[in-house]
């Protein structure tokens, strides 16, 4: 992220994870361009393994990249090739994200914590898990 705040990315492009419309890897920075037609600032980017997010200084959340488990939180496990604004924190004003390797975690002005995406990817217990937890939209994690 530069000081004007763009935000460029390089590497593999599988699963459109880069952010660029594509599936292709990318040798050279490039900036993702879809920032400026969502009249999105990112303050914050984290990166998980198959996708990344981003935190606007308006406290929306955008994900991008494999959406395998549901985690960047569209409500399906498609993926998004362009950031993309997770419609289901419309209500949530965000002040810190992360992602982990299938999971995205945000946290809200308010303290709340959402998660969507795969438990299996956890460092911490959440909740108690006898069988693969799976979350699409963001959910509210009542700790």
């Amino acid at each position: 992220m530069t000081i004007c705040r763009s935000v460029y990315s390089v590497g593999c492009g599988l699963g459109g994870k880069l952010g660029h419309g594509c599936k292709t890897n990318k040798g050279m920075p490039k900036l993702i361009e879809q920032f400026q037609s969502l009249s999105f600032k990112p303050v914050s980017i984290a990166a998980g393994t198959w996708h990344a997010a981003a935190l606007g200084a308006d406290g929306r959340v955008c994900t991008w990249g494999w959406g395998h488990t549901g985690c960047l939180g569209h409500g399906d496990e498609e993926y998004k090739a362009v950031p993309t604004v997770v419609e289901g924190l419309r209500n949530v004003k965000a002040v810190h994200l992360s992602t982990g390797e299938y999971t995205t975690f945000v946290v809200a002005e308010n303290g709340d914590v959402y998660s969507f995406g795969s438990g299996e990817s956890l460092l911490f217990q959440v909740r108690s898990f006898s069988y693969l937890y799976l979350d699409i939209s963001p959910l509210y994690v009542n700790v």
